[in-house]
């Protein structure tokens, strides 16, 4: 059991990669289970078992608890662990009922702690990551998520082209009608923007009042038809000062 959690530890170290994180993950549970199923099954009673071995799926499924994982992933892993035990339980059923229903009931209290527990921990990285990467006036992927996602479609040999806009006389506009209506400005901007492109394409706002798109796997005729497409929009979008005023 060692050996094998020694071994993932050491090709986790070499080669890390997401595909391999969500296996290692998996076998770090997985084979404690079965290390818990093939002990339990070497004993010829309930009564022979050492305490620590009795608890050994519970202490597996606090584990679980310690992993920011998605609700889907969580429970595969809460399969992989209650699989072992439920036959454990068979092996050493004795006809006492209520015996096997407080370890079930012990069981899923704690799958249920475990639970709630990824779920704070994925809901509270998500939030940090979102305003790490996230601009808050535009709702678009600033500069630092913008060049992550540029090294990952260069990593992956992926083609692509760049159109970056830019609000011509930004300062006037903000100084004539305050910045609370600039603001408005980078908001539509930003919303005019993320409706013209694909959901695979890439909007970010880069600084100020610099806007950029990355467009995988289009040509340059597209990109230019593309880039005149939203600078039309922009010009005519509509955006309110007062109910009798309104800014183009």
């Amino acid at each position: 059991m060692s050996a094998s959690l020694l071994a993932m530890a050491y090709f986790i170290n070499k080669c890390c990669s997401a595909l391999l994180i969500e296996k290692v993950v998996a076998l770090s549970f997985f084979l404690p289970s079965l290390f818990y199923l093939a002990s339990m099954m070497t004993l010829d009673s309930f009564n022979d078992v050492p305490f620590i071995f009795s608890m050994l799926q519970y202490l597996i499924l606090a584990m679980v608890g310690l992993f920011p994982l998605t609700i889907r992933g969580s429970h595969i892993l809460i399969a992989f662990i209650f699989f072992p035990f439920a036959i454990v339980q068979s092996l050493f059923y004795q006809g006492y009922v209520w015996s096997l229903f407080n370890n079930m009931w012990l069981f899923f209290l704690f799958a249920g702690i475990s639970l709630w527990l990824q779920i704070a921990q994925l809901s509270m990285l998500m939030h940090l990551y979102r305003e790490s990467t996230v601009d808050p006036l535009t709702k678009l992927i600033n500069r630092r998520a913008l060049l992550r996602s540029i090294e990952h479609l260069k990593s992956e040999a992926i083609k692509f082209s760049v159109i970056m806009f830019d609000l011509d006389r930004f300062k006037r506009i903000s100084d004539t009608f305050g910045h609370i209506f600039g603001d408005k400005v980078f908001k539509e901007a930003a919303s005019v923007l993320s409706n013209s492109v694909r959901s695979t394409d890439i909007v970010s706002r880069y600084g100020g009042e610099e806007f950029l798109i990355v467009l995988p796997d289009k040509s340059n005729a597209q990109d230019l038809k593309l880039a005149h497409k939203i600078s039309t929009r922009l010009r005519v979008a509509p955006i309110a000062v007062s109910k009798h005023n309104h800014c183009m």
